[in-house]
């Protein structure tokens, strides 16, 4: 006898290549072959050799396919999840100690016949090893037929295998290899060698070619629709350096189930969500005050992520995201600082306010101001999608606001903050509450369409460039005015900044004399000449190259007073006076002196349109003259000298001071507390005008310096405006 043939497929192996088993696994199709006890076995044990299998055992094709879980980070496994063979099948087969068939002629077994027998074995086909190292005796045979026929099988084998793996996209079941076994062996690759199958190096030390043949097989034979088969290939690709087709089995297995944590993790994929989720627990500032990082992560799980489920993420995708997570943390860091954290807190809530959460916006934070451009675009666009123009639009006018409101805030305090004992915020003292903010609509009709949702209450609104709401959030709002520069554009902003100025100061000067904090709305007690002729003070400038020069003569409203003066004889409307001017507390008082000089209405009877309208244009018309007066009365208070020093500047800066720290008094018909507003007693106790003749003639010499001060600055282009508005007035051409 001198080959034993196998009883399934009739494969031939000669005795000599097998004369050490008791018996072994058929390498074709998986049947056990019982070597007959005659045959001499030198060196071999004396029972029979254990089973190693290098794949999944034959029966484990027809397990049902299991959900897959999250694999520990151990290595794959040594061999797959084990399963009772069928009861047709002896349970000792073993795939590592496979003698190769002898080829024959005419034989049933030739490996490359057939699709149905060539897949049936379920583990590798290494043989004993040649070099001694399996502590058996060499033996000696002839490189003859049987050689020649293991190379060509496996020649012919991995060029179909090469094939198979082409359409192993196809679904279909003759695609995936209706008729493919349960067991899965690529076949021993060379007799001189181990076997690369049990042994990573052995695969790694050969030629590419066998490499290929092996792999292709490897993956062809696999049953695509068993997880557990699934995993078990990966980490043998895994183990082999085999990358390419590692990334294929995984592909596979999360093409049915892209859920699965383990084959995730095998590809070096990303835990997406739990980052994110890692993220909010770590960084709770930067999550709570939504910075730029983490809405963008927001969006980019919107754009890419699913709806349910844990989001894996790789490639660009899981660049982008770490680099996001990098960002978040610096975040994080920068947040801690109570200034930073108050620009985020605030660009948060510039966010859901109406209308400025529909256009997306730039800020930047110069202490103690927040400063937020609403870039020009259409509603609900992001940023990333707007044209670079109007971005680099909005990023002038970011930048000049910045320049502005920070020379307005310096100033302010060199000239006025010792005298008045404020503190200069700076970095480190500001904070979520005392914190300034201003938002400039880039657009005019953006602003409009704010006020007019936002505040339609409010008329005096229409035209106004700036203003600032006292009430919270407290901004100041305002609009580019499409590049118009100097007092235009920019005085009527700081005009609304020290209004700002002068109510975040109130609060923190009277809730640290008071030993509490009091309401904002306590804080707006000044009367109405103060609050406004100090602001037209202040915010006159003048620019000195790139250098904001305050406190300077407003040649608006010396152009106004010199009209009014000529206009108001003619009208026969009556002057301001001085006593007037101090009297009035609010707005709402100005519309009704104002209206005091124009055309009566009969008490009972319905106005006419006409009528109204005449009343109207006085009101308007009286409440400029005001503001213009006021402005001087301030600017002469801190100007007008006596022997050549300031004559009323020290006893005004008295008065302001005393302004900033709010009295309470008790109301007499509620019996509530309320905060009083200083009126002209006040005034003239400060300036030490308690007598009539005094104030008379501190009045009379307040008027003669105002003209000197108009003739001192007269344009000729002052007669076209007044020639306009004598038209309106219907006074006819002036002289």
């Amino acid at each position: 006898m001198k080959s034993i043939r196998c009883p399934g497929c009739g494969s031939a192996f000669p005795l000599q290549s097998v004369a050490q088993f008791q018996q072994f696994a058929c390498s074709v199709c998986g049947e056990v072959v019982i070597v007959p006890s005659v045959v001499e076995r030198p060196n071999a044990p004396a029972g029979p050799l254990p089973i190693q299998e290098s794949g999944p055992p034959k029966a484990f094709r027809s397990q049902p396919d299991p959900t897959p879980a999250a694999r520990p980070p151990a290595q794959a496994p040594a061999q797959p999840p084990p399963r009772t063979p069928a009861a047709s099948r002896p349970a000792t087969r073993g795939a590592s100690s496979r003698p190769p068939p002898a080829r024959e002629r005419g034989g049933r077994g030739q490996a490359s016949r057939g699709g149905r027998d060539r897949g049936r074995d379920g583990g590798s086909r290494g043989g004993r090893r040649s070099d001694g190292r399996s502590g058996r005796r060499e033996r000696k045979s002839k490189p003859n037929a049987v050689l020649g026929g293991i190379v060509g099988v496996i020649a012919f084998v991995g060029t179909g295998m090469f094939f198979r793996a082409m359409r192993s996209n196809d679904s279909s079941d003759t695609a995936r290899g209706r008729d493919r076994p349960a067991a899965i062996d690529p076949g021993r690759t060379s007799q001189q060698m181990g076997d690369p199958n049990q042994d990573p190096a052995v695969w790694r030390a050969l030629p590419e070619v066998e490499r290929t043949a092996l792999r292709l097989k490897w993956l062809n034979d696999v049953d695509r629709e068993n997880s557990a088969q699934l995993e078990w290939l990966a980490g043998f690709f895994g183990q082999r350096g085999e990358t390419e087709a590692r990334e294929k089995v995984l592909g596979w297995v999360l093409d049915q189930h892209p859920n699965a944590a383990w084959a995730h993790e095998d590809r070096g994929d990303l835990n997406a969500s739990k980052r994110i989720d890692l993220l909010a627990e770590e960084c709770p500032i930067a999550d709570e005050v939504q910075t730029a990082p983490v809405l963008r992560l927001e969006r980019l799980r919107e754009e890419h992520g699913p709806s349910k489920g844990p989001w894996w993420v790789a490639g660009e995708i899981r660049a982008e995201v770490e680099e996001l997570e990098k960002q978040i943390r610096a975040d994080e860091i920068r947040l801690a600082h109570p200034f930073e954290y108050a620009v985020a807190r605030w660009a948060a809530y510039q966010r859901t306010i109406e209308v400025m959460r529909e256009y997306p916006a730039i800020h930047a934070g110069s202490p103690p101001y927040v400063i937020f451009v609403q870039v020009g675009t259409s509603p609900g666009q992001s940023i990333d999608a707007i044209d670079a123009a109007e971005t680099e639009r909005a990023q002038r006018i970011l930048d000049e606001n910045v320049l502005l409101f920070d020379s307005f805030y310096t100033g302010f305090h060199d000239a006025l903050g010792g005298h008045l004992t404020l503190t200069r915020h700076t970095r480190e003292s500001t904070t979520v509450e005392s914190i300034l903010k201003v938002n400039v609509f880039s657009r005019e009709a953006d602003y409009d369409r704010y006020n007019d949702l936002s505040l339609p209450y409010i008329s005096w609104l229409d035209g106004v460039r700036a203003y600032y709401y006292a009430d919270e959030p407290r901004f100041v709002f305002t609009h580019d005015g499409e590049g118009r520069k100097g007092a235009d554009t920019y005085r009527s902003q700081c005009h609304q900044a020290v209004h700002q100025l002068v109510h975040a100061y109130t609060k923190e000067l009277t809730s640290k004399a008071l030993g509490r904090t009091i309401p904002w709305a306590d804080c707006n007690h000044r009367p109405l000449w103060s609050t406004q002729g100090f602001a037209q003070f202040f915010s006159s400038f003048r620019l000195d190259g790139d250098r904001y020069v305050w406190m300077q003569p407003d040649l608006d409203d010396l152009e106004r007073l010199w009209i009014m003066d000529q206009a108001l004889p003619k009208l026969r409307w009556a002057p301001w006076s001085l006593e007037e001017i101090l009297s009035l507390d609010r707005g709402g008082d100005l519309s009704t002196a104002g209206a005091k000089r124009g055309p009566r209405i009969p008490v009972g009877s319905k106005p006419s349109q006409e009528l109204l309208a005449k009343r109207e244009l006085v009101v308007n018309v009286m409440a400029n003259d005001y503001y213009a007066r006021t402005w001087s009365l301030v600017y002469y208070l801190w100007n007008a000298k006596k022997n050549g020093v300031p004559e009323w500047r020290d006893r005004y800066l008295r008065y302001l001071k005393d302004e900033f720290v709010v009295r309470y008094v008790k109301n007499e018909k509620t019996g509530a507390s309320e905060p009083y507003t200083p009126h002209e007693k006040e005034l003239r106790i400060a300036l030490g005008l308690q007598s009539p003749a005094a104030f008379r003639e501190f009045e009379a010499d307040w008027q003669a310096w105002t003209q000197r001060l108009i003739e001192t600055h007269k344009k000729p282009g002052w007669t076209a405006k007044r020639a306009r508005l004598f038209r309106i007035l219907g006074l006819g051409t002036p002289r």
